[in-house]
């Protein structure tokens, strides 16, 4: 009888695990197909120009800073706040509280800061001075919102309530859609430049009323005691991620300088590549790992190894599996895909060839990327998250030298390429990290089945490329 019923809560607990999953990736592909048409809606009204490059160069600084105070404490609170949630939610709310005041207050000094050293580094540069200050100031808005809103992430997450995110998420591109379009036709690019700083903002509005409403409802209210000694503990713990999100986050800066300091126009067909390469990990991949975080506690905590070792190769090959369709595709007909999505209006074929061998040289590294970040939330569940500083800043010194070495003859094609370098080589250094008595993961990715899959996904698609295309 305790067996069947056993069996029965499994099932009931796989079945929302499916459907939460399902719905966090249909949220998620209804916002990438709003930011698909805001690059649709971008590549064939200005095309691949220096203004769509200013568009993309300068969101740079205002992504790495949220990623830093944002994302980087948002990972390290969500094991607190789940373990102060057993406790009591009133609790949570107050060093949630605590929290948001200590992010809003660091990133409005952030933001004053960059505000006048954007203004004096680009006083004496030649060019179009009103898109190289207005453009960045109005993306340097977004900071302070974007960051505490990684927060309330961390918040409904450590409540089971992944649904409020992909709602607000929902709300917040579309209107961002309708009112950067809206206003592109009036004032630009400026026009998808509010936009994407309105997304941020509403987002951070809509979450945050959420849990001021929760908040109502709960009586007999109760301060957490030594709330900033808990806050002082997520610093602590978020500081090597800070650092390792900002290492992430100079991958870009790297990319889109050395792209930016190109042929104008060069960053932009970059960027669409990008776009293209990153949209399946955004639809499924990452709504699988959103999803499956809070299971790897509980399968790194098994009882026995042996079953710690089957439930994450499972999780792997599935991953591979999916992942093994967009490969396929982005090896075979990156053309037809380009073609299809982006070669209209303004951008051109010329384009379309430019961005559609990038995308066959960002796939190379694809299926790595897919495997890096669903597995990397592991070292923060084992204690070992200052690794990740060496995991990220090695790829990112070899692929600024490659990037250095190669760019002059191969161009915007030698950035595509030292990121998938790059990719393989993190996921690599992760699984050399990972290996502990804890999680043997010499022993998960190990098995033949894993290893072939992962190198004929690798291979499939570099084979492609170097034996059938030829850059010119």
């Amino acid at each position: 009888m305790f067996t069947l019923l056993n069996n029965k809560i499994k099932s009931i607990i796989n079945k929302q695990f499916v459907k939460d999953t399902f719905f966090v990736a249909f949220s998620n592909f209804l916002n990438s197909i709003t930011s698909f048409l805001k690059g649709l809606f971008i590549a064939g009204y200005f095309g691949a120009t220096r203004s769509t490059d200013n568009y993309v160069y300068y969101q740079v600084f205002p992504l790495l800073v949220m990623s830093v105070f944002g994302g980087a404490i948002g990972e390290s609170c969500l094991p607190l706040f789940k373990s102060i949630l057993n406790r009591a939610k009133d609790e949570l709310y107050s060093l949630y509280k605590d929290l948001e005041g200590v992010v809003i207050s660091v990133t409005i000094f952030v933001i004053i800061c960059s505000f006048f050293l954007t203004l004096i580094l680009n006083i004496k540069k030649q060019g179009n001075f009103s898109q190289r200050l207005f453009i960045p100031v109005i993306f340097y808005l977004a900071i302070l919102p974007g960051s505490v809103a990684a927060v309330c992430n961390s918040y409904f997450l450590a409540n089971n309530q992944a649904k409020i995110i992909a709602n607000v998420n929902i709300l917040s591109n579309l209107f961002s859609l309708l009112l950067s379009i809206g206003l592109s036709f009036v004032i630009g690019i400026y026009g998808f430049v509010i936009g994407w700083t309105t997304n941020h903002m509403l987002r951070y509005v809509l979450l945050r009323t959420k849990i001021g409403i929760e908040l109502k409802f709960i009586t007999n209210r109760v301060e957490l005691r030594d709330s900033w000694l808990a806050v002082k503990e997520i610093f602590i713990i978020a500081f090597p991620i800070m650092i390792a999100s900002s290492i992430e986050k100079l991958y870009l800066l790297v990319d889109r300088t050395f792209a930016y300091n190109l042929k104008g126009g060069r960053l932009s067909n970059l960027f669409f590549a990008s776009s293209l390469s990153d949209l399946p990990i955004t639809i499924l991949i990452s709504a699988v790992g959103y999803i499956a975080y809070p299971k790897l506690f509980d399968w790194i905590n098994e009882p026995t190894e042996k079953v710690t070792i089957e439930k994450f190769q499972k999780f792997i090959i599935y991953l591979m599996t999916v992942s093994s369709i967009f490969v396929i595709l982005m090896s075979f007909v990156p053309d037809i895909i380009v073609n299809v999505i982006y070669e209209r209006g303004k951008y051109t074929s010329a384009d379309r060839i430019i961005s559609s061998n990038c995308l066959q040289l960002l796939t190379i590294g694809f299926v790595s990327k897919v495997l890096y970040i669903s597995l990397a939330r592991v070292l923060y569940i084992i204690k070992r998250q200052k690794e990740i500083i060496f995991i990220t800043l090695i790829p990112l010194i070899a692929k600024f030298i490659g990037n250095i070495m190669f760019i002059n003859k191969f161009e915007v094609y030698t950035i595509a390429a030292t990121t998938s370098l790059a990719n393989i080589l993190m996921l690599w250094l992760l699984v050399f990290k990972l290996n502990t008595p804890k999680f043997p993961v010499w022993s998960i990715v190990g098995e033949m089945k894993i290893i072939s899959i992962y190198i004929l996904l690798t291979v499939l698609p570099a084979a492609k490329f170097f034996f059938v295309n030829k850059i010119n």
